[in-house]
């Protein structure tokens, strides 16, 4: 009788191991298909981005077109000098016609390897949410049918690490006011409040959102 406790006992703990085993592999699987779900919005976001740069350009004469490319690149580089401050990069836009299709490719040149990097292959998400941010702004201000009202960011910068968001939100203030138009960023980052011109907090209490100006 003993005996068949104890192999009971063994066979427990044999099935409770299996079964943590199991659950700590479904919790990696699901960590790894949120990481992938979020990578993929990231991604539709800059092929969104992509895109509407693609058409801008498509839509200018040649002489126009290198204008653009060049404003891009000045305002791009600037930002990434500027905000992620331990690197030496710079923005590079490719505009080229191939069979009568046009095709623009955005790479970054590293000065301090001498090589010119794909945006999409070889950098993490900061760099990209700066250059997909940019880009937004850039193509609006652009654009020949662009409205007055203000340009609206919604969590641009999810991925930008917490020592270059005071620099993310010095540089959309200043560029909000070289280009003399209001920027409104809605984001969690606590470290972008010092460099806003007013804060309006949105706090929910008892099932209500209450908005506050700071």
């Amino acid at each position: 009788m003993l005996e068949l406790i104890k192999q009971k006992q063994e066979q427990l703990r044999i099935n409770r191991d299996r079964l943590n085993y199991i659950l700590g592999t479904r919790n990696t699987l699901l960590e790894e298909k949120n990481q992938k779900d979020k990578n993929l919005v990231d991604l539709k976001h800059m092929v969104e981005v992509y895109g509407k740069v693609t058409l801008l350009l498509q839509g200018a004469s040649e002489s126009a077109r290198q204008s653009i490319v060049s404003r891009i690149e000045k305002i791009v580089t600037e930002a990434l000098r500027e905000i992620m401050t331990k690197e030496k990069l710079s923005f590079k836009v490719i505009f080229e016609s191939k069979r009568g299709a046009s095709e623009v490719k955005f790479e970054i040149f590293d000065e301090v390897i001498k090589q010119e990097l794909s945006l999409l292959h070889s950098f993490g998400g900061g760099i990209k949410d700066v250059v997909s941010t940019l880009l937004r702004v850039t193509v609006l201000e652009l654009d020949r049918a662009r409205s007055q009202g203000p340009i609206i960011l919604d969590e641009t910068n999810p991925h930008i690490s917490a020592e270059y968001q005071e620099n993310f939100g010095r540089f959309l203030r200043v560029l909000s006011e070289k280009l003399e138009r209001q920027i409104i960023l809605v984001t969690q980052r606590v470290e972008l409040v010092s460099q806003a011109h007013k804060i309006f907090q949105i706090a929910k209490k008892d099932g209500k959102s209450f908005i506050e100006e700071n």
